[in-house]
């Protein structure tokens, strides 16, 4: 793993472990507390709750230990707006037209004049109506316009 990648990693434990605490259960009385945590380019034995013993990762070791972690999952595309589109939406990225782009073969490029279709519902909206609060942090990569 690059340094680049540890970085990042370690920045977005730092986030998580700052705004976590002001996301109380009590809020939500029934309702459980949850952070996804989504890394692009990250090798399933990378980080030490999924059996890594060159990179030492004791926050999402710990976070992982007290939560829940999942084992058994794919992603449908291995560059970063397929798989965020997926996430964001529950869909394949096939479905929601964020996998390829037929004029040059890339997904999307900085000043795209696409991104995720605004109509479509993702997971924020389906969590706000239940009640939920939520934030992302980090880059959004579906869509640079204000539309999206």
């Amino acid at each position: 793993m690059n340094n680049r990648l540890v970085f990042w990693i370690h920045t977005l434990v730092a986030i998580v472990v700052v705004v976590s605490p002001q996301i109380r259960a009590a809020d939500l009385p029934g309702k459980p507390s949850f952070i996804v945590v989504f890394c692009d380019n990250l090798g399933y034995g990378d980080i030490e709750p999924f059996g890594s013993t060159l990179h030492r990762t004791p926050n999402l070791k710990r976070m992982a230990a007290e939560g829940r972690k999942f084992t058994h999952f794919c992603v449908t595309a291995g560059v970063c707006t397929p798989s965020r589109a997926s996430l964001m939406t529950g869909c394949y990225a096939q479905r929601v037209g964020m996998h390829f782009n037929p004029r040059d073969g890339q997904v999307l490029r900085p000043l795209s004049p696409y991104g995720l279709n605004p109509a479509e519902v993702t997971i924020a909206e389906s969590l706000k109506a239940q009640g939920y609060a939520t934030a992302i942090i980090g880059k959004w990569h579906l869509g640079d316009q204000p539309d999206f």
